[in-house]
């Protein structure tokens, strides 16, 4: 592929396609759960899907394999002044390295479930570890997808995927109860990563000889960039996957199961909104790369209004009928996960208004006081809630947790509301 042909992708694809496929991935993906969850219990124990929840949250840190390196192939690909064989060389050495992250990650996840977990659902486990490896790798190479704005093709692939495993649990859950999840999640995961490879293989060839002659400069930038969204990417993960693994280690399998159905009540607004949101972000990072600056904060000004009518129009509807839905969802008896709901309505959508100009700041190459305050303040959120937890209970926690949010969102707010007006450029 040519330079100018890259060129031409990134300024020829619609950025309105992008968002409203991603709107309808994650469409795809909030009806089919939902769904899915309404059968899956209808055939398994809150005990058994509370350890499913607990071991979901544990392996879902396969993530951290990328390194924060998924961000930085996005970020770097779409940079129209970094020539096509630099941008195939930094291609080649992140896909390299992820791999290599993620086998020695798989072996960490692996003692940490020995030593914390009993053993019942060894298999579940091991499943579930297989198909999170093969899920990443395949999420990886989307990466590449992202940054040459082909978001259109890299949500159809994350389409398919879910339809997958959504056909799979349908049909063999009646027979396979909880194990019939880690299967059919395992399965999808591999198929998912095998059309994932075919179809960044169109664009990008990554190769030994790739290798050669690298640019070190350009993989120091690089790396300096992608050490600052692993740190973003840790304190993002544990703060999504706190509850329920706490509450998987110190309380039971049945009240981790009430928060998951709380959170994944939660999960379609949540995914809707950055569904819409984060396609903007290649474009910040091309806007950047040109200089641009009044189309870049044109661009932020009208992602902010955006993203503002949704959180306000999505968590408030979602409250409104929070009762009903569980009813019609669940049944009655579920209506245990009502309170949880509520207070995560509320630190969802405070943390959330700040997720555009968030993505502006990284895009910009102006992180690292972001990065440092995120971390501080996340980890002393985190510490509170878990000792509301060790004297309270679980609803104190979440309340302690929504209340830190909100200071962290006054703090964010002072710190960094410049952004919505000071637009800094410098060269990437």
């Amino acid at each position: 592929m040519s330079i100018d042909r890259l060129k031409q992708l990134l300024t020829t694809t619609s950025l309105k396609l992008n968002m409203l496929s991603s709107g309808a991935f994650w469409f795809i993906n909030i009806t089919t759960s939902l769904i899915l969850i309404r059968i899956v219990l209808r055939h398994v124990s809150l005990s058994e899907y509370g350890y499913w929840a607990a071991f979901l949250a544990i392996t879902s840190y396969f993530t951290l394999s990328d390194l924060g390196l998924g961000p930085t192939i996005t970020k770097y690909i779409s940079n129209v002044r970094i020539p096509f064989p630099q941008k195939k060389q930094l291609v080649t050495f992140i896909l390299l390295l992820e791999s290599l992250s993620a086998a020695l990650l798989a072996g960490g996840i692996f003692i940490f479930y020995l030593t914390f977990y009993h053993h019942n659902y060894f298999s579940l486990f091991i499943l579930l570890l297989i198909g999170q490896f093969f899920t990443q790798m395949g999420m990886n190479l989307l990466a590449i997808l992202n940054g040459l704005q082909k978001i259109f093709l890299s949500n159809t692939l994350n389409s398919t995927k879910v339809l997958i495993y959504f056909f799979l649990v349908y049909f063999s859950v009646p027979k396979m109860g909880i194990f019939s999840l880690a299967f059919s999640f395992t399965l999808a995961g591999i198929i998912f990563f095998v059309i994932a490879v075919y179809a960044v293989s169109h664009y990008f060839h990554p190769d030994k000889n790739d290798l050669q002659g690298i640019d070190r400069n350009l993989i120091k930038r690089a790396l300096s960039f992608s050490s600052s969204m692993f740190i973003l990417k840790i304190v993002g993960q544990t703060r999504t996957q706190f509850d329920r693994i706490i509450l998987s280690l110190l309380t039971s399998p049945e009240l981790t199961a009430i928060v998951d159905l709380a959170k994944k009540l939660i999960g379609p607004v949540r995914g809707i909104y950055i569904s819409f949101i984060s396609p903007v972000f290649p474009v910040f990072s091309q806007l950047h790369s040109q200089a641009d600056k009044k189309k870049l904060r044109s661009v932020l000004h009208k992602t902010i209004i955006l993203a503002l009518i949704i959180l306000f129009v999505s968590f408030a509807g979602l409250g409104i009928i929070a009762k009903p839905l569980v009813n019609f969802w669940l049944g009655p008896q579920f209506e245990k996960i009502l309170p949880p709901v509520y207070i995560l309505i509320v630190s969802e959508a405070i943390n959330l208004v700040m997720y555009p100009v968030n993505l502006k700041i990284i895009a910009s190459d102006n992180h690292s006081r972001l990065v440092k305050f995120v971390t501080i303040v996340t980890t002393i959120q985190l510490s509170l809630s878990l000792l509301a937890l060790y004297f309270w209970n679980y609803l104190i926690m979440l309340s302690v947790f929504a209340g830190v949010e909100f200071i962290k969102f006054l703090i964010w707010l002072s710190l960094f509301k410049h952004h919505l007006f000071d637009i800094k450029s410098r060269r990437v």
